[in-house]
């Protein structure tokens, strides 16, 4: 069954955010900019500057599902903003595929610029599954070779009464319906977006407990602890909290790997 579902997306520009709050203002998910390979950010490993507080605040405090986007640069060589991502990465597992903001021009030959992005796609599809592609009919139909691109979801940015979709598309996963929004919890504009998805189209991930985790007796930081999950303990999951028995819930928060 396809759910359709309210989220915002931010980077470090948002500053400091009240995540319970979002969480209570109707954000059902929130995709976290984790890392862009521009000189600006080489001293942090690539990643957004506010990347790893805005991850476990949001994690620590609002039960929504949460997703990472990465900028793609096309001058970068790709293993480079591959390890960037690889590192960001380290003790989190998104609810949603990594997405992949497509909008910088940064070689102006479209179909060079179409080679590197396919290898790129390629590479991250092969080392963190088949990511999400982010863009704009204004940007992808004038920068991007024109082919069956149907195989990646599609994130579109369009600030129009109905979205508009990228040649290579027929639907959209994702929609950014505006970069205006106001939400509590965030401090002037945020781009707001519709999501159509299930959480039962995720992959199903096996981990193993690396430490201590808490089982609680409900989903939500809130709830109270009714035991622990020991170091060593498997589960599949598909989600950030897991349901280990009827009635009790454990939250994955760093306390993992994936096996």
């Amino acid at each position: 069954m396809e759910i359709q579902m309210n989220g915002i997306d931010i980077s470090q520009y948002q500053g400091v955010i009240d995540w319970k709050k979002v969480a209570e203002d109707d954000v059902d998910f929130a995709f976290i900019r984790s890392t862009i390979c521009l000189n600006g950010y080489k001293a942090n490993g690539y990643q957004d500057w506010r990347f790893q507080s805005n991850w476990e605040n949001a994690r620590k405090n609002a039960s929504i599902a949460l997703g990472v986007y990465h900028v793609f640069t096309a001058h970068v060589d790709a293993t480079v903003q591959l390890e960037a991502i690889d590192k960001s990465l380290v003790g989190k597992l998104p609810d949603m595929p990594i997405a992949i903001d497509v909008e910088r021009r940064d070689v102006i030959d479209k179909v060079r610029n179409t080679e590197l992005l396919v290898n790129f796609l390629t590479a991250v599809e092969t080392n963190f599954g088949k990511p999400i592609i982010y863009t704009g009919a204004w940007y992808w139909n004038v920068n991007i070779v024109v082919g069956d691109w149907s195989r990646y979801p599609l994130w579109t940015a369009a600030y129009t009464q109905e979205p508009i979709i990228p040649k290579g598309w027929t639907e959209w996963m994702f929609w950014q319906y505006t970069s205006s929004g106001i939400v509590n919890g965030v401090s002037g504009n945020v781009d707001k977006n519709y999501g159509k998805f299930a959480f039962d189209d995720f992959e199903e991930i096996d981990v193993e407990m690396t430490d201590l985790a808490v089982i609680r007796n409900g989903l939500g930081v809130d709830s109270l602890q009714s035991g622990t999950l020991e170091p060593g303990a498997r589960l599949k999951v598909k989600k950030m909290w897991v349901e280990v028995a009827p009635g009790q819930w454990s939250k994955l928060d760093g306390n993992f790997k994936t096996v």
